[in-house]
């Protein structure tokens, strides 16, 4: 619950028991009971009212806080389960890559099998090469054997035929035979033998034939596996692609959503400070916060003639007011040693010092704001004073949002609270009601050269009279007059006659 809505409560129902108790009241006759009690009927039902309009306004204001909390509860959690989306999206983009290492480790031991495979198969077609070379050299030695076992055979049945024919040829010719058919043996051994090697190293080509058909396969195996590694790889780089795509978009969401968070965070403050701001304040508090606002002018002036005054000096303070970016020192000429009348005497001469903070300003005009008879103004560098020790003007839809105002007393530091209206016969001006005031603060009733502020502590304007008071807005000049060392008489008395 509010603070200050408590303590307003309190006071009030404070103020409610002290109007119902009876403090040892004389005796009263039956009519005076009676209007007592119609009076005291008519306070508890106006009390009643303000108190179910403060439940209202405080059940309100409770219901708008919890909705807030909810909406930051809620987008918290959203944040929270983004952040672990995006923690699994990163386990499984590590997984992938540790599975994209795999596959090109993969890769190479395929392309080192692969060069291995192409060596041994240029080494097969190299014996295979040789090996028809010596099946071609055999065939060669084949065909030679077989021509001379033709020869040996035809020269085998000549011979028997001479043998027939000679029978009583001599040893000479049996041995000659002999060594024919011994010849004839050792040439049959050798056809043997030649075409026993001849079917082994055609059993050896169709083994190295089959090998390397065997090789081929597993050639094109590995190529075929390689594209398809490859391809996964390609899908698996994409694959990574979207997931860091999509982890990215979750870190920028969720870096949105901390934003928003942050964000509503800060507005949730900055509507509990305008609450704040917003609720009406009491005069105590408002003049506790402008106790350092108040700005010292110095006037310095001398008047000729026997009577005159010279090198006086008099001394006023007053509330800086900013108006539409410009601030301004706002006061009444009855407290200035300047003085309007249609025959009027100026002084000899005539300075002003702007004192605050240890700083000195010293200006060079003083004007009379249009509208009033004796409000005069004087305007300050923008950089002279701190922004937050300025006294900004009411907006004027804001104007009349409280009842009642606060009127501080620059001079005496008095300060009260009244009610006020708007004038709508003079718009510039607004109406105090005076009398409820000096009823309730007896030590003070407003007069001119006041500063009226609103309950939320911005000013509204300054008092003309004990009831009147002035708005300004367009902060357009009457007319104005040269000080300091541009000062005259002669304009001077212009200034201050009045028409």
């Amino acid at each position: 619950m509010n603070k200050s809505l408590l303590i307003v409560i309190c006071d009030f129902l404070l103020l409610s028991l002290l109007s119902i108790a009876n403090f040892d009241k004389p005796d009263l006759n039956k009519a005076q009971k009676q209007e007592a009690n119609t009076a005291l009927k008519n306070e508890t039902f106006v009390q009643t009212q303000m108190l179910e309009t403060l439940k209202t306004a405080l059940d309100a204001e409770q219901q708008r806080h919890f909705e807030l909390s909810q909406n930051v509860d809620k987008l918290t959690k959203t944040a929270e389960a983004n952040l672990r989306q995006a923690q699994t999206h990163k386990k499984i983009i590590r997984e992938r890559e540790r599975q994209l290492e795999q596959m090109q480790s993969a890769k190479v031991e395929l392309e080192q099998e692969r060069s291995k495979i192409l060596q041994k198969s240029k080494e097969l077609e190299q014996k295979v090469a040789s090996a028809d070379k010596r099946n071609e050299a055999l065939q060669s030695e084949i065909i030679s054997a077989a021509n001379k076992l033709e020869k040996s055979t035809e020269e085998r049945i000549r011979l028997e035929q001479k043998l027939g024919q000679m029978q009583q040829h001599d040893t000479t010719i049996k041995n000659q035979l002999q060594s024919v058919q011994e010849q004839l043996r050792q040439n049959k051994e050798n056809l043997a033998r030649l075409q026993k090697e001849s079917n082994k190293l055609k059993l050896e080509n169709k083994a190295i034939e089959a090998e390397k058909r065997a090789l081929s396969t597993r050639l094109e195996v590995a190529a075929t596996k390689t594209k398809i590694y490859e391809e996964n790889l390609k899908r698996a780089q994409v694959l990574i692609d979207i997931e860091k795509a999509e982890k990215q978009k979750i870190i920028t969401h969720a870096q949105n959503l901390s934003t928003n968070i942050s964000n509503l965070a800060t507005a949730q403050k900055q509507i509990s400070k305008n609450i704040d701001n917003l609720r009406p304040q009491t005069a105590s508090e408002i003049f506790d916060k402008i106790r350092s606002y108040f700005v010292k002018i110095n006037f310095k002036y001398s008047e000729g003639g026997l009577l005159g005054k010279k090198n006086a000096q008099r001394n006023i303070e007053t509330l800086p007011i900013s108006i539409n970016g410009r601030v301004y020192l706002l006061f009444d000429a009855s407290i200035t040693p300047l003085t309007f009348s249609k025959d009027v005497d100026a002084p000899e001469k005539f300075e002003i010092s702007i004192i605050a903070n240890s700083k000195i300003f010293t200006p060079q005009i003083i004007s009379l704001l249009q509208g009033t008879q004796h409000t005069l103004v004087v305007e300050l560098p923008n950089d002279f004073l701190p922004k937050n020790e300025v006294l900004n003007l009411v907006n004027s839809q804001n104007q009349y949002k409280f009842t009642d105002c606060i009127v501080v007393d620059p001079q005496k530091k008095y300060y009260g609270q009244t009610p006020f209206m708007a004038n709508f016969t003079r718009r510039e001006f607004a109406k105090l009601d005076v009398g409820l005031v000096e009823s309730i603060f007896k030590t003070f009733s407003p007069s001119a050269n006041d500063i009226a502020l609103t309950r939320s502590g911005e000013a509204i304007g300054i008092l003309t009279s004990s009831t009147d008071l002035f708005i300004p807005r367009d902060m357009k000049m009457k007319k104005t007059m040269p000080v300091g060392n541009v000062y005259s008489k002669q304009s001077a008395i212009l200034f201050l006659k009045k028409n």
